[in-house]
């Protein structure tokens, strides 16, 4: 199970926050971000660092850069596309 899963092909989304900081637009690729499974206490910690760029430096996030994606899951789950479920 995992904490957040995003697909970016910008550094930022939101409100500017760094999410794939590396990522570029004309790449031709997705930054894929994983945070894996975090105690409650654990993902409030992680929040200052997804909100200054740093989250990528924890072991539990592991980023990749692809060419495509292909999304399965055995149960439904919640997706947002650019903010909207």
């Amino acid at each position: 199970m995992a904490l957040f899963a995003s697909t970016l092909n910008t550094p930022t989304f939101g409100a500017g926050m760094p999410a794939a900081p590396h990522a570029r637009i004309d790449d031709g690729a997705l930054d894929v971000i994983v945070a894996g499974s975090f105690s409650r206490l654990g993902a409030l910690a992680m929040l200052p660092r997804l909100l200054t760029g740093q989250h990528i430096t924890h072991p539990k996030v592991t980023m990749h850069a692809v060419a495509g994606l292909r999304l399965t899951s055995k149960r439904p789950i919640p997706i947002a596309v650019d903010g909207e479920f």
